[in-house]
């Protein structure tokens, strides 16, 4: 006699809306693949944090909210002023970085406090540290594209070389640079029982 088929019970997802629909979802993605963590990212089609928690919010109903663990926007200040990026950080639950996420990935590499022109100046910053770790000659728009950009900054050693160089600074909301992504990636570990 066949055994009766009982249905998998999938584990709560952690959800995150980004902004961009590369960089930051492949990231998010490769750390829960990494971890063993369930992780989905998913993008936008306005890109302002009110439009990120709008499509948070329908992607929660979408997949139900008993299945969401915690849901999170993911947003860079870029070319926002610094007054509206604290007030939008402080009114939605969001992952945040000035003057863009790319400063999060390059606290993988070293602690650093390195006050940027602009987000570009950052990402290009980025690039030439991960050239210089890799030997390779990767743009900033080729990294940003990269599936495997866990790994490329150095995946699980290097989440937690950026957590404790994050931890090293007294960041508050308003300073440029500014990261609160060791905050989000850290109470998702401790829900999690995982070490980085």
């Amino acid at each position: 006699m066949p055994r009766p088929h009982t249905p998998r019970q999938e584990r709560k997802i952690y959800l995150f809306c980004c902004e961009d629909s590369k960089s930051s979802r492949y990231y998010l993605e490769g750390l829960g693949r990494a971890l063993n963590i369930n992780i989905r990212a998913c993008t936008a089609d306005y890109r302002t944090p009110a439009g990120l928690d709008r499509r948070l919010k329908e992607e929660v109903r979408k997949r139900g909210k008993e299945n969401v663990k915690k849901g999170y926007i993911l947003f860079d200040k870029d070319d926002m002023s610094m007054e509206s990026f604290k007030t939008n950080a402080e009114k939605y639950n969001a992952a945040v970085s000035a003057p863009c996420y790319e400063y999060w990935l390059l606290l993988h590499f070293f602690k650093t406090n390195r006050s940027f022109a602009n987000s570009q100046e950052c990402g290009d910053f980025l690039a030439s540290q991960i050239n210089k770790q890799t030997g390779q000659s990767l743009s900033l728009d080729r990294l940003k594209k990269m599936p495997n950009i866990f790994e490329t900054v150095e995946g699980r050693i290097g989440l937690k070389r950026a957590i404790q160089n994050a931890k090293g600074f007294k960041f508050n909301l308003g300073d440029d640079p500014y990261t609160n992504m060791h905050i989000i990636i850290e109470n998702i570990l401790r829900a999690e029982g995982i070490t980085p």
